[in-house]
């Protein structure tokens, strides 16, 4: 799903239960990322900083946006596993893995929407794309702790171990929350797109 935080009224969403929480500071930060990570929006932002005479930040928003870019790319199917392969190849192991693993999950919580898709409808591809996304991510975050023998959480575990950490704040609340939301849509949308296409046949 990438970074919620460059994803247009989620954003907002978040920066508004951030202020409710009372973490003004993180709901600026919040909007921050999103005028540096969203489209159109960094591009202006760059344009702004380049007229102003500050190409130095017009550069960290262009290399902001373009990290963005690669992040929603190695959670790609297959196009994730070219880019965690090619990482490999030149010798960067843990670009390698986190692509391998992004590409997987989403792998996982497509291919449940499209099956819960067929036996339950749209109710059913969410909801399996939910469970799906949370299983991917303790069988991923099995395989990588009993691989480099320490505990390393993936997603959920991960996300869950933030709150454990930090503390229930509003950000760290919000971000868990759109996991699985992020899931439901995700397999939702690819069981409907592939349904189009098979009726269009």
């Amino acid at each position: 799903m990438g970074n919620v935080d460059s994803i247009p009224v989620v954003s907002q969403t978040k920066s508004l239960v951030q202020v409710i929480g009372g973490d003004a500071e993180g709901a600026r930060r919040t909007q921050e990322n999103f005028s540096r990570g969203a489209p159109i929006v960094s591009q202006a932002r760059s344009l702004v900083e380049v007229i102003s005479g500050d190409e130095e930040a017009a550069r960290k928003t262009q290399e902001y946006f373009a990290e963005e870019i690669v992040s929603t790319a190695t959670t790609t199917p297959l196009l994730g596993h070219a880019i965690g392969a090619a990482h490999y190849i030149v010798g960067d192991v843990d670009r390698g893995d986190a692509a391998m693993k992004a590409a997987s999950r989403t792998t996982g919580v497509t291919l449940a929407g499209i099956g819960g898709f067929a036996i339950g409808g749209p109710f059913g591809a969410a909801s399996l794309s939910t469970v799906a996304g949370a299983a991917m991510d303790g069988i991923i975050t099995g395989v990588d702790t009993a691989a480099h023998n320490e505990y390393r959480p993936y997603g959920y575990v991960a996300a869950g171990e933030n709150i454990k950490k930090n503390g229930a704040n509003s950000r760290e609340i919000f971000d868990f929350a759109m996991i699985p939301a992020g899931d439901a849509m995700t397999g939702l949308n690819v069981a409907r797109n592939k349904l189009i296409k098979t009726t269009r046949r």
